[in-house]
């Protein structure tokens, strides 16, 4: 049995004009949310877009921030640290 996708098509085709005219996805998911009736996260949209450029594909284009997104995990090493710090001398 093939999954189905919870998103119609149409509704990717409404998301893909609206990043055409440089709407961010947090804007075009609270527009679907209140004047569609169709629930999208902005994370579902921001998915879509780096799927997409994956298959050369040119809608991150449109994104205002071009930079790339990342989380840093384990940057807990440097905490607590001076640099150039000079110890006690006894």
């Amino acid at each position: 049995m093939k999954a189905r996708w919870r998103i119609s098509a149409q509704t990717w085709q409404n998301i893909h004009h609206l990043l055409q005219k440089q709407w961010s996805p947090e804007r075009i998911s609270g527009w679907l949310r209140t004047n569609q009736r169709h629930p999208v996260s902005d994370e579902w949209i921001y998915q879509h877009v780096l799927q997409d450029k994956r298959s050369q594909g040119t809608l991150y284009r449109h994104l205002r921030c071009q930079r790339r997104r990342r989380k840093r995990y384990g940057m807990y090493s440097c905490r607590g640290h001076l640099r150039n710090r000079v110890g006690e001398q006894r």
